[in-house]
């Protein structure tokens, strides 16, 4: 699987989820994957999004709202299957941003 979440700061995102066999072929799911954003720092969450199917066999993508920044851990839900739903997790750092407008 392969997830980017574009531009990675806070406030609108896009993500693309790709999804792959063991081959390394595109792999079409049962249903969107469900993506969860959890942060534990601030007890928030988890936020939930569905990217949808792109024309591109096993690509899903959609926009997501990241509201904070902070260390997030990010579940992406995948029925692979009527029996298999695996739960691939991974960090995503939000770094924080200044809102100071520079000024002559």
């Amino acid at each position: 699987m392969e997830v980017s979440i574009t531009p990675g700061s806070v406030g609108d995102n896009e993500i693309t989820v790709t999804v792959l066999d063991a081959d390394g072929n595109p792999l079409e799911l049962v249903n969107d994957p469900d993506v969860r954003l959890t942060l534990k720092a601030r007890e928030l969450g988890p936020l939930i999004f569905t990217p949808k199917a792109t024309d591109q066999p096993g690509v899903y993508a959609g926009d997501l709202q990241i509201p904070l920044e902070g260390d997030w851990t990010v579940e992406v839900v995948t029925r692979v299957d009527r029996f298999s739903e695996p739960i691939t997790t991974m960090q995503l750092t939000i770094p924080h941003t200044s809102d100071a407008v520079a000024t002559p």
